[in-house]
């Protein structure tokens, strides 16, 4: 059996504490795949902590992934600065890029939200223009005579999700009671603005 490289060193149990390189985590697989050798098994072989084993294999099943899962990302400014030091030679701060990003460009940081890939297909776009042009034809016009009916519900008790307070404490909002009613508003709205809100209270269940 090829000798797997690793980085060893001493834990407070005064066990080795054995690191897992690629080359190991593709062992592991590998051995898990080709042979009928359990788990425990492969720890022994291997001296690698049965959870490490269990844990790579685990992912592996659930995501076809056998890397180390890599943390944290790049900074939007930061990939930025390097593709303009890349293609245009141009060398400039990450603070410039922010500047210019929300002062003179005006982009703004907000929460991010799930756009399905069909929203932009090509056949949905043409569908879209289809029923546009049909809703000329009978003379609906979106900026004279067309109305939306949307709702939005939440909670009388709304709070910020999260909140600053001493470290070990906890962070609280004061609230009248620790059930509140559910609201639905209900609102149609034109092209000049909102023509009519509603309320509704939904009873608690």
């Amino acid at each position: 059996m090829p000798k797997i490289s690793s980085t060893k060193r001493i834990t407070k149990s005064g066990r080795p504490y054995k690191k897992t390189t690629p080359e190991l985590r593709q062992l592991i697989v590998d051995k898990w795949r080709s042979t009928n050798m359990s788990k425990a098994e492969i720890s022994r072989l291997l001296e690698v902590a049965y959870t490490t084993v269990d844990s790579i294999l685990k992912t592996f099943d659930r995501e076809g992934r056998i890397e180390k899962k890599k943390t944290g990302t790049s900074r939007p400014t930061s990939l930025i600065k390097e593709k303009l030091r890349d293609q245009f030679d141009l060398s400039v701060s990450v603070m410039t890029i922010w500047k210019t990003i929300v002062k003179n460009i005006g982009f703004t940081l907000k929460r991010t939200k799930p756009v399905e890939e069909k929203s932009n297909d090509p056949t949905v776009l043409q569908k879209r223009r289809s029923f546009i042009l049909k809703l000329a034809k009978g003379r609906i016009a979106y900026d004279k005579n067309c109305i939306f009916v949307d709702e939005a519900s939440f909670n009388a008790n709304l709070i910020r999700g999260e909140g600053r307070s001493k470290k070990g404490g906890e962070s609280t909002v004061t609230t009248r009671s620790k059930r509140a009613l559910n609201l639905t508003i209900l609102a149609a709205i034109s092209y000049q603005g909102a023509e009519r809100v509603d309320d509704k209270i939904v009873s608690n269940m």
